[in-house]
């Protein structure tokens, strides 16, 4: 049985009888009569209907103005038909101008009016149901901007980058949405120098900011005790692996400059390539990722290999997420949609090579202007450090007045095993000062280590790496060797002499050694990677002895 409420308003009372029976026998039990204009907007006042059968002329307010009243007044569709014994076209017209919206004329056939009244009250129960929905959504809506706002003020205040650092930085982001996926983050490393790490979570907006706090406090905690990027990007990835969905990963770039400004340490996950511009001779080079993304290997396959990048002062290092090079531009008047039509890394290079001092916000606007859309379709982050001294973030560090020593001899067992030089690194660490060159030491050893493991046990020969496939042959000829490996060992020694302020490292080997003397050594330091030229570069000596089996380096605290 319907339930709606149905005012009738007509001054004759004739007219009024023949509607509500009609109604009633159709089912319409709630009808209310009304028999002028003022007494019918009383009445819908009180009793609010669901639809309204007006006659046109009434004593005093007439029909069209009852019906503007009305229909001002409704907070949702309110459904009016006149009842009307004129077939003046202008007055029909007036009656839907007015507010109206069908009418019906006198005498009325009761079967069309009772299927009019029923289309109308269709359309006001679906008006009523979309209206509920919008003050549903409306107050969703309300919901989430608050809730935004204060992920909003945890986001900007948890994640602040330190003045200082951020000083020798020049950044431009520009987010897709209200949150973005693209994370940049620096810290001062605690002997000069500075750390940065330039991420980006899978998507954009509030979803793909889901390891952005975790992945700060982690990257804070290390690089305040000094950790070098290799232990970083590990203990970033294992993190990642735990809380990141599985369709979710972590593009990432960290790096840590040292204090003179002129040799930066990369790990390079999955971002587009870091670009170099030489003051001097305004080229440009490029430095490809290495790596996946973190977030996606297991521990056990994760890989730690680092790209050193030397600078000179006033060169340029820009790196960036993948937004700006995924943007599409204008062609043909038309959105371009295929990969070949994205800016590209290309374009990217070419404007950083414009110009003697191009900033990132000059690049980002030249991309704007190009774009078929309005903006960025992702998150773009751009970045630009040009090399100078940063030894005003040096950390003043106490170090420990007792000297300190540490010996301990690797076998086969050890050597197929994984993190030997991170669990040494672990105890230096812990001693008082030490962790304000934790990244160095980390960097010598582990090249010292390698280097010992690879020529001295292993034998292995730096020239296979010379043809184009021997870098694969020379690591294929590396596993197969340590497969089957039952003897041999490496020996290492670290001394802290703090009134010396020094720290001395050797490490030795069992191979046959070689002719130190000779310049080989340099070839074979130099294919391993940077070799002996990176160790020359961040101690303050080096040499070998017995017959070329041992190395021996000495750091300054």
């Amino acid at each position: 049985m319907p339930s709606q409420k149905i005012l009738i308003v007509d001054d004759d009372p004739i007219n009024r009888t023949l509607l509500r029976h009609m109604l009633m026998e159709q089912g319409y039990g709630e009808c209310f009569e009304a028999e002028d204009g003022q007494s019918a907007i009383d009445l819908a006042q009180q009793c609010k209907p669901d639809i309204v059968l007006l006659d046109i002329v009434m004593p005093g307010m007439d029909g069209f103005d009852v019906a503007k009243y009305l229909k001002a007044r409704a907070k949702t569709y309110l459904p009016i038909i006149f009842i009307t014994a004129s077939d003046d076209r202008s007055k029909l017209i007036k009656c839907l101008d007015v507010g109206g919206d069908d009418f019906a004329l006198k005498p009325f056939d009761k079967f069309i009016l009772s299927a009019k009244i029923k289309a109308h009250l269709r359309i006001r129960t679906m008006a009523q149901q979309i209206a509920m929905q919008n003050l549903e959504l409306s107050n969703y809506r309300i919901g989430v901007d608050r809730e935004h706002a204060i992920i909003e003020h945890i986001y900007k205040h948890a994640l602040k980058n330190p003045a200082p650092a951020l000083s020798f930085f020049d950044v431009n982001q520009t987010p897709a949405d209200n949150f973005s996926g693209d994370l940049f983050l620096t810290q001062p490393h605690p002997n000069g120098g500075v750390y940065l790490l330039l991420g980006d979570f899978t998507g954009h907006g509030l979803a793909s900011t889901i390891g952005a706090i975790p992945v700060f406090r982690s990257f804070a905690s290390m690089t305040a005790d000094g950790m070098s990027v290799v232990e970083i990007a590990t203990e970033l990835n294992s993190s990642l692996i735990n809380i990141l969905p599985p369709d979710r990963f972590f593009s990432a770039i960290i790096c840590h400059i040292n204090e003179s400004g002129e040799r930066a340490i990369v790990w390079h996950g999955g971002l587009p390539d870091i670009y170099l511009k030489r003051r001097v001779s305004g080229d440009v080079e490029s430095y490809s990722a290495k790596h996946m993304a973190l977030g996606i290997l297991q521990p056990d396959d994760f890989e730690t290999d680092c790209t050193v990048i030397d600078l000179e002062s006033g060169d340029s290092l820009y790196l960036s997420s993948d937004g700006i090079i995924e943007a599409t531009p204008i062609k043909d008047g038309l959105d371009s949609l295929s990969i070949q039509d994205m800016l590209g890394e290309d374009t990217l290079r070419a404007w950083i090579g414009e110009g003697d001092d191009i900033s990132v916000t000059d690049i980002v606007n030249k991309a704007k202007s190009t774009l078929s859309r309005t903006q960025f379709d992702d998150d773009v982050t751009l970045i630009k450090f040009t090399s100078k001294d940063l030894s005003v973030l040096r950390k003043s560090q106490v170090l420990t007045r007792l000297p300190f020593s540490f010996s301990t001899a690797l076998g086969p067992n050890e050597f197929r095993g994984e993190g030997c030089v991170e669990q040494i690194l672990q105890v230096i660490a812990s001693q008082q000062g030490m962790a304000s060159i934790r990244s160095d030491i980390f960097t010598v050893l582990s090249e010292m280590y390698t280097n010992a493991l690879d020529h001295g046990v292993l034998k292995l020969d730096s020239k296979l790496k010379e043809s184009p496939d021997g870098f694969m042959e020379y690591y294929t000829l590396r596993q197969q060797r340590l497969d089957v490996l039952t003897d041999g060992f490496i020996k290492i020694e670290i001394n802290l002499y703090p009134s010396e302020n020094s720290v001395a490292i050797s490490v030795t080997d069992s191979g046959n050694g070689f002719d130190y003397k000779s310049v080989s050594v340099v070839h074979d330091y130099a294919s391993s990677g940077r070799g002996l030229l990176l160790l020359s570069e961040i101690c303050d000596s080096v040499w070998f002895e017995g017959n070329g089996n041992r190395i021996v380096v000495e750091l300054s605290v």
